[in-house]
């Protein structure tokens, strides 16, 4: 596929990868001066190509990711997203020890440096609780104070996380009340359709509920009704 004459970014947001596309995508990023764009224009390349789910388009992507992290150490700014986007390769690859390795990665990253955030400790705290890993509630709960305290400026996507890792919270420590009432509001931030920035509405919507997360939410409603 050419890319539009239109679209100045293009060569950077490639949706398939290729030998020659990779060639091209080489030239241009070595035409690049500052090293900070050189690691910027490879993350945004290899999340266009995890996004795809292609197995072969997420392990370009993986590869290029991890590129970032191994050839541009000073880039700290882009180290956290990339974190993230690894994450998000293992998931999409069936890796679910290397997704959680990837994620803890990616808060401490951004412990170090607190101004750069991609949404590590809310995926880590619902990576936990959705898998069950209790060994430490509290690391659930200090992953959730990193976003939890935005309120109404949550987007749809992090409100129905948190308040689905909320849910299981509750209901592991036996109080089912509270676990329905979070129940219920992971499922109306799922039903959301517009997000609460006018110029952005489609930003951070849920686009789906995976199935073991949506039988976990119904599970706690249908004990909350019958206790």
């Amino acid at each position: 596929m050419n890319a539009s004459p239109d679209r100045r970014d293009d060569w950077y947001r490639r949706k398939y990868w290729s030998p020659a596309i990779e060639r091209a995508f080489r030239e241009r990023l070595a035409r690049s001066r500052l090293t900070f764009h050189k690691a910027q224009y490879l993350r945004i390349q290899g999340a266009t190509l995890i996004e795809r789910s292609d197995p072969r388009c997420v392990r370009a992507g993986l590869a290029l990711c991890r590129e970032v992290i191994e050839s541009f150490p000073d880039e700290r700014s882009q180290h956290a997203a990339c974190w993230n986007h690894m994450a998000d390769a293992h998931r999409a690859l069936g890796q679910r020890p290397e997704e959680l390795a990837c994620l803890r990665r990616g808060v401490e990253c951004e412990k170090v440096y607190p101004n750069v955030t991609a949404g590590n400790a809310l995926a880590l705290a619902t990576y936990l609780a959705r898998f069950g890993v209790f060994a430490d509630a509290a690391e659930i709960e200090a992953s959730l104070a990193s976003d939890s305290h935005l309120g109404e400026r949550l987007l749809p996507l992090a409100r129905f996380r948190i308040e689905f890792v909320r849910a299981v919270l509750a209901d592991w420590r036996g109080d089912i009340p509270a676990a329905a009432t979070h129940a219920r509001q992971a499922f109306h931030a799922a039903g959301r359709r517009k997000s609460w920035m006018p110029r952005h509405a489609s930003l951070g919507l849920v686009r789906n509920v995976p199935a073991d997360m949506k039988s976990r939410l119904f599970d706690i409603l249908r004990r909350a009704a019958t206790s």
